[in-house]
């Protein structure tokens, strides 16, 4: 029996033999309808500690709310946060997982970090979002660190050594330096986390391979690797109390408000940030001294997943923003800008100056809209100006139903900077009675120039059971300047949709867009008309019309158009669908349009698909066609073949892709992948890359290692990239650790070479831990136009010869090679030995050190010193000396190895064990 979506009334007639009623009984049942929409159930807060997952509840409902035993696949992003779930297509964006019978649940992992995220579900049912606030973990609580600095007591009394004052050599010693992580409570329910670090490592990104799986430990246990107090300084303090808090370090400035669509500038800066916050209202400040700049590079899809060259010269470490953007292929807006989480979906290298992707970035989507990547990032040229970066927001909510907002940001740069921007905006959001939502928004911006202009936004939206509803209108002035944002300068748009279900079988759905733009005075208007019936179970028609009219300083030009549609699922075939599109012009030049689609999934993994635009004028021209098949062979093997034609092209491009993820066995895994594009007509766009990369682990769990290697060919030249590091215990005494890696691109008639490796080993007798042996190597190599080799060493041993006595040694060394095309040479040699003991007295509260120090250098410059040192340790953990140094000599280029005459020295260790004089301090 059909029952109709909502209330139905079944009744039971009892009757005799005479057809007298006897008996009535009366059942009510509530069937749900059509799938209309999908529900996200998850809690609004959650902890910040990624060991405890948060359930996110995804349902299927119908248009009245009600849920809807509807399988299907959805697609799993989020922000910040990670999903613990086996994505069962990974070559495309997201994470995709099944929905079955209309209900499925799904782990998330809390990133580190608290804060807000947003959490997208999408699926062939609809779009859901839904917001979660990831409060601080207070069972957390750490504390761990060393301070240590110098004073001089010579010359200018109480002045802090100058940096590299203490040793020269390295430059790794500043006059106070430290390392300190404190995450924990204080004061009630307050969360304090603070990291210092003197010393940061500006070669880093060189030699950090960033990808998803590193982090997560390298044995199978069941921690979790994240980040926290991020920071591009040395210092990031941020204190926490439920949904507010206030932090320096690395702030990310952007709107909180969904509302805020045209003032939607985004930075990323190191700063202060603040945030308070209740149930009606939140308030966010921030500001920041920077001498940064916004850069938005946006590249065309090629069907393949990469690499694509990304100029990162200057790149702030963390600040980048990755979106798959799709573009009417008409006038150029954006459709739809998806997100990308690095290390999940993309990754970034340095290294090279590349990205690379996940999945295959199309060319143009289903309905032949071009496809881009658009990659927006902070710079910092060497030598810019720096100048403050401020603003704040506000949001308030009136009722339940309305709430009320603004935001200003200030990028103060001096007038023609490119990096001066500012943007005022506000808004006013109200949920009607009907459950309609109204948006009004407006801003105003001033560009590099100081040019301002104004844009103003007003939306609605309705959804009920049987009807849908939306509007929007957007104005900006012609010197409207927001980067990267919803609407184009200069123009005018309005957007009008509504649909409605006439019955269980058909609907019908009404459309028009008008957009003037105003700068290239030309206005465009569509307006098109579909009603939809399901002809049979498995057959829906279409049929409608669509009237459009353009207008330029050239003339103007209006269409007129019958469309017909079909969509078809063979009864037979449950996994293959076949969609047919008919546009035949009633007036107008424009030519008759045929669309036709087949997708099908013969088995599990396996996906054949064929899409085709063709006109028909004088002759019949394929305009747009996308067809081919993706499979999985089994566990480890996936391909893929693709030929894509666009529109305006005359050519097809072929791309092709096998992919192997092959665990050998426990302890290796093997992977590799092939792509291969190329214009089958013209046979030019050639580009072919090759990469395999394996990971191992000896099964006694002393050695781990893992090897890369990369090739593109490509018309203009080659790209060659190839990685290797291994680390392990080659006897119980000793370790060693080595990494290289090799960069050559051979584009564009230019050779440029650049190699890293570094190599180390550390030396410790288990059954004589008295002595210690420390020892690395490292060779750099950058050729392009100019060519610059460094060799660096070093050598460190500490042995006891009692419980009291202790020896130390080094050796170290430079060597460095600049060479020019010209023919230009020159090489210098910078060498460095040093020695010293110390000797602990008086229960070891008391100690003694002697320090000698030879520098020399290639060109017959050379330094020496000697320093006497005299400590005292109170307590346990602190370190206070007095010391005196003596230094005659100078290597040129080289700061002095001492500061002479006397000096204060303290060292601090810091540990958990503090944590009960720092809450007497704090009285809690």
């Amino acid at each position: 029996m059909k029952l109709a979506s909502g209330e139905n009334v079944l009744t039971l007639v009892g009757r005799d033999g005479f057809g007298i009623e006897r008996v009535r009984k009366e059942l009510r049942l509530t069937a749900p309808g059509k799938p209309a929409r999908i529900e996200i159930l998850m809690p609004e807060t959650a902890s910040a500690n990624p060991a405890s997952v948060v359930p996110v509840v995804v349902r299927v409902l119908d248009a009245g709310g009600r849920p809807v035993p509807a399988s299907g696949t959805v697609t799993l992003a989020a922000r910040r946060s990670l999903w613990d779930v086996t994505d069962i297509r990974s070559s495309a964006p997201g994470v995709q997982a099944y929905l079955d019978n209309g209900e499925a649940t799904f782990n998330l992992i809390p990133p580190q970090a608290s804060g807000p995220d947003l959490i997208t579900v999408r699926s062939s049912f609809g779009e859901a979002e839904a917001r979660v606030t990831f409060t601080p973990d207070l069972n957390e609580r750490v504390l761990i660190g060393v301070i240590e600095g110098a004073v001089s007591l010579s010359g200018d009394a109480g002045n802090v050594i100058e940096e590299d004052r203490i040793s020269a050599f390295e430059d790794t010693t500043t006059g106070i330096r430290g390392e300190l992580y404190l995450k924990g409570v204080i004061r009630g329910d307050a969360l304090l986390t603070l990291r210092y670090s003197s010393d940061r490592d500006t070669e880093d990104s060189l030699f950090r391979d960033i990808r998803g799986e590193e982090y997560y430990p390298v044995y199978g246990d069941s921690s979790e690797r994240g980040a926290d107090a991020q920071s591009s300084s040395n210092l990031f303090v941020k204190v926490e109390k439920g949904r507010s808090y206030v932090l320096y370090g690395d702030i990310a400035i952007a709107p909180e408000a969904s509302a805020l669509k045209l003032g939607g500038l985004q930075r990323v800066a190191t700063g202060a940030k603040g945030h308070w916050e209740n149930d009606r209202v939140s308030v966010t400040v921030f500001a920041a001294r920077t001498a940064q700049e916004q850069q938005i590079q946006e590249i065309r899809g090629r069907g393949v997943s990469g690499p694509y060259d990304l100029d990162l010269s200057g790149y702030v470490q963390g600040s980048e923003r990755v979106e798959i953007l799709v573009r009417d292929e008409d006038g150029g807006d954006i459709l739809s800008a998806t997100p990308l989480l690095r290390g999940t979906d993309y990754l970034l290298d340095f290294f090279r100056n590349t990205i690379t992707f996940d999945s295959p970035v199309r060319q143009f989507d289903l309905d032949g809209n071009p496809v881009s990547i658009r990659v927006t990032y902070e710079v910092e040229a060497e030598g810019a100006e720096a100048y403050w970066l401020y603003g704040g927001e506000v949001n308030y909510a009136l009722s339940e139903r309305t709430s009320v907002g603004a935001r200003a940001v200030h990028a103060d740069a001096p007038l023609g900077n490119a990096a001066r921007q500012r943007m005022h905006s506000a808004y006013l959001q109200h949920e009607d009675r009907q459950g309609g939502l109204w948006e009004a928004e407006v801003a105003r911006s001033e560009n590099a120039m100081g040019d301002k202009d104004n844009a103003a936004r007003l939306s609605y939206e309705l959804k009920t059971e049987t009807r849908h509803f939306a509007f929007e209108a957007i104005h900006t002035g012609r010197d409207f300047y927001a980067q990267g944002g919803l609407a184009r300068p200069g123009t005018t748009q309005i957007r009008l949709s509504y649909g409605e279900e006439i019955d269980r079988r058909s609907d019908i759905a009404f459309g028009a867009e008008y957009t003037r733009d105003r700068i290239n005075d030309s206005t465009r208007l569509t307006v098109d008309a579909i009603y939809s019936r399901h002809l049979s179970k498995t057959l829906r028609g279409e049929i409608g019309l669509e009237y459009s009219r353009d207008r330029t300083a050239s003339g103007s030009e209006t269409d007129t158009a019958l469309i017909l549609g079909a969509h078809w699922t063979p009864a037979a075939r449950p996994g293959t669908v076949i969609e047919a599109k008919l546009r035949a012009p009633l007036s107008g030049d424009a030519p008759t349009e045929l669309t036709l689609g087949l997708y099908d999934e013969p088995k599990n993994g396996w996906r054949v698909y064929n899409e085709i635009e063709l006109q028909f004028g004088s002759d019949a021209l394929v305009t747009r066609a996308a067809y081919g098949f993706t499979y999985t062979m089994n566990e480890w093997v996936t391909g893929r073949t693709e030929m894509t034609k666009a529109s305006g092209t005359s050519d097809t491009t072929m791309v092709q892709g096998l992919s192997v993820d092959w665990d050998i066995n426990e302890s290796t895994n093997l992977r590799a992948d092939l792509e291969h594009s190329r214009n089958l007509e013209t046979n030019d766009g050639e580009l072919t890359s090759f990469a395999i990369g394996t990971s191992w682990e000896s099964a006694d769990g002393d050695w781990v290692g893992d090897a890369e290697l990369e090739t593109t060919w490509e018309e203009s030249g080659q790209t060659h990239y190839a990685s290797f590091g291994i680390a392990g215990n080659v006897t119980p005494d000793l370790t060693v650790l080595a990494r290289s890696r090799a960069a050559l691109d051979r584009r564009e008639g230019e050779d440029s070479r650049r190699m890293r490796t570094r190599i180390g080993a550390a030396y410790r007798p288990k059954d004589n831990a008295r002595l210690d042996v420390l020892a690395w190597y490292e060779h750099r190599l950058e050729e392009k136009h100019t060519s610059t080799e460094t060799h660096l060493w070093s050598v460190d041993a500490n042995y006891e010869i009692d419980a009291d006595l202790r020896i130390n040694g080094k050796y170290a060394g430079q060597y460095q090679k600049i060479g020019t095309n010209a023919g230009a040479r020159a090489n210098t040699t910078t060498q460095l030995i040093q020695g010293g003991l110390n000797y602990e007295f008086g229960d070891d509260r008391f100690q003694l050190g002697l320090n000698a120090t030879y520098l020399w250098d290639s060109e017959g410059n050379s330094s020496n010193g000697i320093g006497a040192e005299f400590g005292f340790t109170p307590r346990e953990g602190v370190l206070l000396a007095l010391g005196y140094n003596k230094a005659r000599g100078r290597v040129a280029g080289q700061s002095s190895l001492y500061d002479e005459g006397f000096y204060f020295r303290f060292n601090l260790l810091l540990d958990n064990s503090l944590w009960t004089q720092f809450d007497q301090f704090l009285g809690s």
